[in-house]
């Protein structure tokens, strides 16, 4: 073959035969070798020597599913839709996610505040954007996350209704993965975990963001499972509800925040000098000094 020959490579229809094919030998080997333990052993468990007390066979079952997850009778059809369900979605990479979404990142908190000091607390602005990334930089600061990375592969899009958070599950903190528990464990480290944050109304004087939900891959996280996790949260950070799915932050009475596409958008009305602002915001987070943010 000449050194500048086009390399071939398979498409994804003979990938899939591939896969298919994987999977039946995999689901054909699995089914075989546990019926011949049963009919090899009988009512006799075990332990049933191979090479004397080095290695020895005993015959279990176990009541659960995977990773001895349990409900009740229908552990198996429970388990076997989730991860049929899972293995079917066709999950999109971090990078593939549609314009205008932004990252997490140490100098987003940065960016964030100048805005948040420009409308809510010198009132030099009557209204001020935050790009959606920044933004949620911002409120990681505020629940005491720390540190943040300079950038992160965390994407955050926002329309005027919701904040999606997407990434990988191995590109996740470790905390966040070990909050996750054996459900992390029941698919691959590339699957894509997105939660969805809303902007609730609120009294005057505070912004109210709510988790709604959380994906993975495509498969919503059962609620039950959702409590579960988040009670957790809402013990480690204190900025939160107890139930761990709820923020407020304060910001001035006459002040606004609002979701629109790409960013989140602050307003109030701008005071002259000699007026005391009628509350104002939270006070800025901690910063990170000894590196210069971009403006």
């Amino acid at each position: 073959m000449p050194d500048n020959a086009p390399v071939r490579r398979p498409g994804p229809a003979r990938k899939a035969r591939w896969f298919w094919l994987v999977l039946a030998t995999l689901v054909l080997s699995d089914c075989s070798t546990k019926e011949l333990a049963e009919s090899s052993f009988g009512a006799d468990a075990g332990p049933h020597p191979v090479l004397g007390e080095w290695v020895r066979l005993t015959l279990e079952y176990n009541p659960g599913a995977a990773m001895s997850l349990s409900f009740g009778g229908a552990s198996r059809i429970v388990t076997a839709a989730l991860a049929s369900a899972l293995a079917a979605t066709s999950v999109p990479e971090p990078g593939a996610a549609q314009a205008g979404t932004g990252r997490l990142s140490r100098c987003g908190v940065v960016r964030a505040q100048a805005v948040v000091d420009s409308v809510f607390i010198d009132r030099t602005s009557t209204s001020g954007t935050i790009e959606g990334g920044d933004w949620a930089s911002y409120l990681m600061a505020r629940l005491g996350v720390s540190p943040l990375p300079d950038t992160s592969s965390i994407l955050v899009a926002v329309d005027s209704e919701h904040i999606a958070f997407s990434g990988r599950i191995q590109d996740l903190p470790a905390e966040a993965r070990a909050m996750l528990g054996a459900l992390a464990a029941l698919v691959d480290s590339g699957t894509v975990l997105v939660a969805d944050v809303v902007l609730l109304p609120a009294n005057k004087g505070l912004a109210h963001f709510r988790l709604r939900g959380v994906t993975v891959g495509a498969f919503p996280v059962p609620e039950v499972v959702l409590h579960s996790m988040l009670l957790d949260v809402g013990e480690r950070y204190p900025a939160l509800t107890r139930s761990g799915r709820d923020l407020y932050v304060q910001i001035p009475p006459d002040g606004r925040v609002m979701l629109v596409p790409g960013a989140v958008k602050l307003a109030a009305p701008r005071l002259s000098p000699a007026t005391a602002p009628p509350g104002g915001a939270d006070p800025p987070p901690p910063s990170r000094s000894g590196a210069s943010c971009a403006p």
